[in-house]
């Protein structure tokens, strides 16, 4: 049976976004501490250590993010994901669990309002590079939404693993 696995990284527009804010927010800090610690006549060190940890603060969540992966596996046993290092366990969706599943496009901004694990109530999205993703619907009336990168590999996995029933 075919198995489909993919790892998707930090979406590039993101990564750009975060990486000019997070650079604004260093410089602005910077130049608000130095510039009063001059005028209060602070001692050389706090002007570092405040200046140090407007710089390195901002770098440590950029790297952070840097690291952040979204895993999803669809094989004979369902659909697995997991959002690194943010979690800790696998969410596994057995087959018999899912009431129904497809593929489809998605909108992290306008579905979601982002991009993470992104829920509320009986939906819940990991949503990281993909535009499109696998849309399951559980037995218990939960809808998890799980972004892809390549559908038509993600397509064939669930038509080849998912039990068919005779209706």
């Amino acid at each position: 049976m075919t198995t489909y696995h993919e790892i998707e990284r930090v979406p590039r527009g993101l990564r750009i976004l975060l990486l000019v804010l997070l650079t604004m927010e260093a410089t602005v800090m910077s130049i608000a501490f130095i510039a009063t610690s001059v005028t209060n006549g602070a001692d050389v060190g706090e002007v570092i250590g405040f200046t140090s940890a407007a710089v390195l603060l901002p770098a440590l969540l950029f790297i952070l993010l840097l690291r952040t992966t979204l895993e999803v596996t669809v094989d004979a046993s369902g659909v697995s994901v997991i959002m690194r290092p943010f979690q800790r366990k696998v969410r596994h969706y057995a087959w018999t669990e899912i009431a129904d599943i497809s593929t489809r496009s998605v909108s992290p901004i306008g579905e979601f309002g982002g991009w993470g694990i992104r829920g509320w109530g009986k939906k819940i999205g990991y949503i990281w590079d993909g535009n499109n993703c696998i849309d399951v619907l559980t037995t218990s009336g939960k809808r998890v939404v799980v972004s892809i990168t390549d559908a038509g590999s993600a397509r064939a996995a669930i038509e080849e693993n998912r039990p068919h029933t005779e209706r």
